[in-house]
């Protein structure tokens, strides 16, 4: 299985699942990666648990796991049909002990597949296959860039730009796209996230490298 297929088992998830492969490009136990995800899912609704994500990433060769020594010496116990070894304080009561958390960790194919930085290649394939819109979509992350937006701020704003008009597209349609490679995210509010900063940047250089080489002709 290829790493770029988990987005197809998990859809809609992109996000998440992004958040969690570059939180492990450092060594992170379980509790630590549920947490990062737990806090990109708060605002993303899914039907899939951190832990079933985690599960789909290592199935998918993003990431793998390393157990703990405690982990490994219990897992060997029940493999030889022992009993956990169970410690007792000082006045012989039961202590229940979980064994130490090991970490996951990207793999190389993992790691591969962030550096090819996929996102912004489908960014790129975005405005490619929408360069008429690309006025459209400056217009929306320009409006984002200022400060969080409603939905009906956006629709407001977008929805009677004169390249909208016909064929007829609504603020929808341009902020889902700008949402599926990570330039616009929902938190409460619309937000611009770096990723779209840095889109944003590139948009407006291009203006001013094309009215420069304008001028000159003029």
């Amino acid at each position: 299985m290829r790493v770029e297929e988990v987005f197809k088992a998990a859809p809609g998830c992109q996000k998440v699942l992004m958040a969690a492969l570059e939180a492990c490009r450092v060594p992170r136990t379980p509790g630590e990666l549920d947490a990062v995800m737990g806090e990109v899912l708060r605002c993303n609704r899914s039907v899939y648990r951190p832990v079933e994500l985690r599960a789909l990433l290592e199935r998918y060769g993003a990431l793998a796991y390393e157990p703990s020594e405690e982990e490994l010496a219990a897992e060997a116990a029940r493999a030889a049909g022992e009993g956990p070894e169970v410690p007792v304080d000082e006045d012989g009561n039961l202590v229940a002990v979980d064994p130490a958390e090991g970490t996951w960790s990207l793999t190389e194919e993992g790691a591969a597949y962030l550096d090819a930085d996929p996102l912004g290649a489908k960014a790129e394939a975005l405005l490619a296959k929408d360069a008429v819109y690309v006025p459209v979509y400056r217009a929306l992350l320009e409006l984002a860039a200022e400060r969080p937006r409603s939905k009906s701020a956006i629709d407001e704003a977008i929805d009677p730009h004169p390249l909208a008009q016909s064929p007829r597209l609504f603020a929808g349609y341009f902020l889902g796209e700008l949402e599926r490679v990570d330039a616009m995210e929902w938190a409460d509010a619309w937000r611009i996230t770096p990723r779209g900063r840095n889109l944003l940047e590139a948009l407006r250089d291009k203006e001013h490298d094309e009215s420069g080489v304008a001028a000159k002709e003029a």
